[in-house]
């Protein structure tokens, strides 16, 4: 199905381009439009005001609409542009629809009520895109006291292989929610600009500027640009993903055979290329005066075939009075959550108890897994940069329920894991004690034409099922600072918690905090380049709950077992990475060298050639300077709280003399002495090559006798002792080994 309506796309767009060639369909619309658009299956009608929709033949044709799309309605459930597609039925086939249609500029929409700028829907099947090549912009003119419910862009899809898809291109003015379902495809695409949302109605609008929900689907978003969002409630970016069929107490399914509705794998992936500002902002319109809360990126998942992926190339940051977290993951049943953000993470609670995270993870049986590039930062009495809870999470399974034999009595919600898992889909489970045994039940909704009621069906051969999480979170190259708590770490037995921040952890009350009697070890470790002290002295503290009035209250006690087990990073200077390796009791974690306390570390080094080492040092100025063990290694034991950046000083050695493939030469020079015009025959030789000295010459009037000169070669065959009354003697033909420049004087006997 899929392949048929790649298919008649490509046929659309090829008799599309053929026809503009031949100047029959070229865009001629260029003024601005006011009207609504509706496209359906490739049908477009056009609204005024929401009444008396018209079939528009020649928007039909082009399939464009050439400048800007501007609608101002009262109408209740005004909308802009609205691209749909369905299944439609020649005869008795059912064929997937298809729609499509680009606007060239912007797409600004005005109502009261339930105003949406841009709507793409597809079901059965079906494909829908739209394309603004503009920006796209939502105002309500409702007055305080309704509920407006307004969103600039909805991106909406169900049943298997249908395709629903949105590209802005200069941003989105206005929230944002992109849905799929049951093996659906939804995406949202903004090319040049981000999202900005404003939200004047308190906690009475939708949840973020952007939502993406998912339930057996597949949801992508990508944005390049900043989310900016401010109101009572400000989120940047939600996304709930549900895989499998959801739990009976939270959705309510309508139309599906089981109450537990339909299987499946649903994967989102969300994409920021900017910044995420959420900002808490005071409204009057409802009553409430103080801004309750900010969230940067609020992420959930359910299911075990639920994969949810956040990625942040910029900052985050949150503000509010009450409650501000930077990143918020929640993930239960076997859901997985990922999420990377390159960039600093900044919150801020500004109300006298006020509570910030830079980061919380609860895992209820889950994966999740974060990754954060830069500081975290966390302001506020009662702030937290690193908060992690993972619980274990019970619940029950059995094969099937018992609909042929309903309980018509009185039975109890049984609240030891209080949900059943039945195939595929989740039921509140209930209890009944009778004949000093426990029987369970599970709710089914029926209906007898006239009204919904109740049945409790019984079901057998119960099982519990206790499932663990597992959560690792790392900050690379940034700090950990907080007003009150660096890394608080609550983990049930069972549950591994991996937490490792490749800089300085700092807390105003307490820098590492174990929560609810959590050990380290066994599944739970805490790995940390520096940790600062609290003021009673402590680097790792249990927290101790307690009550005090009506407010929660604790108090931060020393663990010195757990300091025991803290691992520190070992770095080494960045420049020197592969001239220093940690040895010694150093090992590898995760792609770190690490150690513990007292532990001693060497240096192994590779030395440039050319080098020699002159210092070696364990901190980032270079003023601790290491000592050398009796094998000559420099080495550490490592200090209390870590802080270790292993560097060396290197000293250039001067450069070797260049080698040269030519030999060098020298001149041999034979003075003749015979009174004539060339009295001297001079000559060159290579070092060490062997020369026949120059035969006698003659003179008149003398006899030659030999050369003179102040070198000689003792091992050559004419070597004579030297005359006491000379220099060194050579005969004429003897072999000279040519050593440096050299003068042979010829020695005349008068006859």
């Amino acid at each position: 199905m899929k392949q048929r309506t790649k298919g008649v796309r490509t046929l659309l767009a090829l008799a599309l381009a053929l026809a503009m060639v031949a100047g029959g369909l070229l865009p001629v619309l260029a003024e601005d439009y006011t009207k609504m658009i509706e496209v359906r299956n490739g049908n477009v009608y056009v609204s005024d005001n929401g009444h008396d929709w018209t079939f528009s033949k020649e928007l039909t044709d082009k399939l464009k609409l050439e400048g800007s799309l501007d609608v101002d309605s009262t109408y209740i459930g005004t909308t802009g542009l609205r691209v749909e597609a369905q299944p439609y039925h020649p005869g008795d086939e059912e064929v997937p629809g298809e729609a499509s249609f680009t606007v060239t500029g912007d797409v600004d929409t005005t109502g009261s009520v339930f105003v949406s700028a841009v709507v793409v829907s597809s079901e059965g099947g079906s494909s829908a895109e739209a394309t603004v090549e503009g920006k796209v912009s939502v105002e309500s003119k409702a007055q305080p006291g309704p509920i407006p419910f307004v969103t600039a862009a909805v991106v909406m899809t169900e049943d298997s292989d249908s395709e629903a898809s949105l590209t802005v291109g200069k941003g989105i003015e206005g929230q944002v929610l992109v849905d799929a379902e049951d093996g659906a495809t939804a995406s949202l695409t903004v090319k040049d600009g981000g999202v900005k949302s404003e939200d004047p109605y308190g906690m009475y609008g939708p949840p973020a500027a952007v939502t993406a929900t998912n339930q057996n689907g597949t949801a992508n978003v990508d944005i390049t640009g900043n989310i900016e969002v401010s109101g009572m409630t400000a989120v940047g970016v939600a996304s709930m993903n549900m895989s499998g069929s959801p739990n009976a107490e939270e959705l309510i399914i309508e139309d599906d055979d089981e109450e537990g509705g339909t299987a499946g794998t649903s994967e989102t992936t969300i994409t920021i290329n900017g910044d995420i500002n959420a900002t808490g902002k005071e409204s009057e319109s409802h009553g409430q005066s103080d801004s309750v809360a900010a969230c940067g990126a609020y992420m959930t998942g359910q299911g075990p075939d639920s994969s949810t992926t956040l990625t942040v190339n910029g900052n985050i940051s949150a503000q509010a009075d009450e409650y501000a977290y930077g990143l918020y993951l929640q993930t239960t049943d076997g859901a997985e959550i990922t999420a990377n953000v390159t960039g600093d993470t900044t919150t801020t609670s500004t109300g006298e108890r006020g509570e910030s995270a830079d980061i919380s993870a609860f895992n209820g049986g889950g994966t999740i897994t974060a990754t954060l590039t830069g500081n975290l930062i966390a302001k506020g009495e009662e702030s937290v940069g690193i908060k992690v809870m993972s619980q274990t999470n019970k619940y029950f399974t059995a094969d099937q329920y018992d609909d042929s034999h309903p309980y018509d009595g009185e039975v109890e919600p049984y609240y030891e894991g209080e949900r059943i898992k039945i195939g595929d889909s989740w039921y509140e489970l209930y209890s009944l004690d009778s004949d000093g045994e426990r029987h369970y039940f599970v709710c089914i909704e029926q209906y007898d034409g006239e009204e919904y009621y109740d049945l409790y069906c019984p079901v057998s051969d119960v099982q519990e099922v206790s499932q663990t999480g597992a959560t690792s979170i790392t900050v690379q190259e940034g700090d950990v600072t907080s007003d009150n708590i660096g890394v608080a770490v609550s983990a049930e037995e069972g549950n591994t918690v991996d937490v490792i921040v490749d800089g300085t952890v700092e807390g105003g009350k307490g820098s590492l905090v174990l929560v609810n009697d959590t050990q380290l070890g066994d599944g739970v470790a805490l790995t940390v380049w520096e940790v600062k002290a609290n003021e009673d002295g402590a680097l790792v503290s249990d927290m101790v709950n307690g009550v005090e009035g009506d407010d929660f209250d604790y108090t931060l006690v020393q663990n010195k077992e757990a300091e025991a087990e803290l691992q520190y990073i070992i770095r080494v200077k960045a420049d020197q990475k592969d001239i220093i390796t940690a040895a010694g009791d150093a090992f590898d974690y995760r792609g770190y060298k690490v150690a513990h306390e007292n532990d001693t570390v060497t240096l192994k080094l590779n030395i440039p050639d050319g080098y020699e080492v002159v210092e070696a040092y364990s901190d980032q100025a270079q003023s601790m300077k290491l000592e050398k063990n009796a094998k000559g290694e420099y080495f550490l034991t490592v200090p209390r709280g870590g802080a270790v950046e292993l560097s060396v000083k290197l000293n250039k050695l001067p450069d070797p003399e260049p080698e040269t493939d030519e030999p060098e030469t020298v001149a041999i020079t034979y003075i003749l002495g015979n009174g004539t015009e060339n009295d001297h025959i001079r000559t060159t030789a290579a070092i060490g090559e062997g020369v026949a000295l120059h035969p006698a010459p003659e003179r008149d009037g003398y006899t030659f006798l030999y050369w003179q000169s102040t070198d000689v070669n003792p091992g050559s065959p004419y070597y004579q002792e030297p005359d006491p009354d000379s220099d060194f003697q050579f005969r004429p033909g003897a072999i000279y080994t040519a050593k440096k420049d050299i003068n042979f004087v010829a020695v005349w006997q008068k006859n």
